[in-house]
């Protein structure tokens, strides 16, 4: 009894001690410093005391602790530092605990701890572990805030790259399914997958250090005008950028006008501001053979060579998509060398069939926020059957101008009604539908 209150005695010439009863006997459970040795740092320290034996020798246990068990710590970090404290320097060592949940998040706890036999403790060991103790508990305190702060900043990094991911991977869904919304256009379809699981598939054999098969990401579209080739174009340029093989993912549509210039030495300065503005993105170029005429003198040629240059000194962040009819399209792969090594994959768009042709104008009537009425369906069938079909035919184009035309004739029988409600505004009726003589 008397060795306990004697070292309640003792204690309170470095602080304030809080004690607790145990078995009758008044122990010392805490201490809380008069004074600190760094005024300006933290000052909320409590120092437990616990009354034990090491090694057969009777010791007062003294504790600090630093914070709460907390997942916000680079617990590897902490070990670093506290190893880097020299052990037995001053009084007190900092002793760190924890567990690992995964990879990344760590849960710890940091102690500063010193054991004083009891034989010899005296007032002027209190003081003196005290400070030593508390000198240590303020930098390991500094510490852990530099550590939180670290490891919040690498963790929002991590956070904000997985949202990104979570974007990419949604717009990339989104891309792809207005791919598959498109009406038609099957064999398109099945080849933009192919190219996109291919590129995916690469990029994961580079992850893991095997070898990519090359494939060169400029494409060829045949088809007749209104096949939705351009469409296409646009769609594929957003998962190509989505998969990371372009930067921005925009689309510049250009012709033969657009790259070649009326006079000499003007055509290769022309096409290369265009190549330029198209960096990140694709450049869609339509009716793509008009650059390769059978003329001598004809510059189109000075713009295949400035392109096929620019498509060789920026792959990896620029994609060229050439359009036009087939056979046209062959001769202009054919007119210079290094065109068909840069285009190896060729896409055709087919004609609309007349049930596809329909659908596509029953899309195109539902966007302008317009509906059929009885009858009009059946008369705009007759409408699309009687077109004749060739090489020029406008597929998707057609479906446009038999709605134009049909909007324009329902205008002007309302213009000779009275009180119009909303679904009369609306509803495309049977007489609003062109005969099918007067639309050939």
């Amino acid at each position: 009894m008397t060795q306990t209150v004697d070292l309640i005695q003792i204690l309170q010439s470095a602080g304030e001690v809080e004690t607790t009863t145990l078995r009758g006997v008044e122990r010392p459970c805490a201490l809380v410093p008069g004074s600190y040795p760094d005024p300006d740092g933290p000052t909320d320290a409590v120092i437990r005391t616990i009354l034990c034996e090491k090694h057969g020798v009777e010791v007062l246990q003294f504790d600090i602790v630093v914070g709460d068990y907390c997942d916000d710590v680079d617990l590897a970090r902490l070990h670093r530092w506290a190893s880097s404290q020299e052990a037995g320097s001053g009084f007190g060592n900092v002793v760190v605990s924890g567990s690992q949940h995964d990879t990344h998040i760590y849960e710890g706890r940091v102690f500063v701890r010193h054991c004083v036999r009891l034989e010899s403790l005296d007032e002027v060991t209190a003081r003196v572990v005290t400070e030593g103790m508390l000198r240590l508990w303020q930098r390991a305190t500094v510490e852990m805030e530099r550590n939180r702060a670290a490891f919040s900043y690498a963790n929002s990094r991590a956070r904000v790259k997985a949202r990104r991911e979570a974007r990419r991977r949604l717009m990339l869904k989104d891309a792809r399914l207005r791919l598959d919304s498109l009406v038609g256009l099957d064999p398109v379809k099945q080849l933009v997958r192919q190219l996109v699981a291919r590129q995916e598939i690469n990029a994961l054999r580079a992850e893991k250090g095997l070898k990519a098969s090359t494939m060169s990401p400029h494409l060829v579209f045949t088809g007749n005008p209104g096949t939705g080739k351009t469409t296409v174009a646009r769609i594929l340029a957003e998962i190509y950028a989505q998969m990371g093989l372009l930067s921005k993912g925009h689309v510049v549509e250009v012709d033969r006008s657009g790259l070649v210039a009326d006079y000499v030495g003007q055509t290769a300065s022309k096409t290369l501001k265009v190549c330029q503005s198209a960096r990140g993105g694709v450049l869609f170029i339509d009716e793509a053979y008009s650059l390769a005429r059978e003329s001598g003198h004809d510059y189109g040629r000075e713009a295949i060579e400035t392109l096929l240059k620019f498509m060789e000194d920026n792959r990896g962040d620029f994609v060229v998509i050439v359009a036009g009819y087939p056979g046209r399209m062959r001769r202009f792969m054919d007119s210079n060398p290094g065109l068909d090594s840069r285009f190896d994959q060729t896409v055709h768009f087919p004609d609309y069939s007349e049930s596809e042709l329909m659908e596509i104008l029953g899309n195109m009537v539902s966007e302008a926020d317009y509906v059929f009425g009885p009858g009009a369906h059946h008369a705009a069938f007759n409408v699309v059957r009687s077109l004749e079909r060739g090489g020029s035919f406008g597929n998707a184009r057609e479906m446009r101008r038999l709605l134009d035309s049909m909007t324009g004739r329902q205008a002007e029988l309302l213009q000779r009604r009275e009180n119009l409600e909303i679904y009369d505004l609306r509803c495309l009726t049977e007489e609003s539908v062109p005969p099918v003589l007067n639309w050939l």
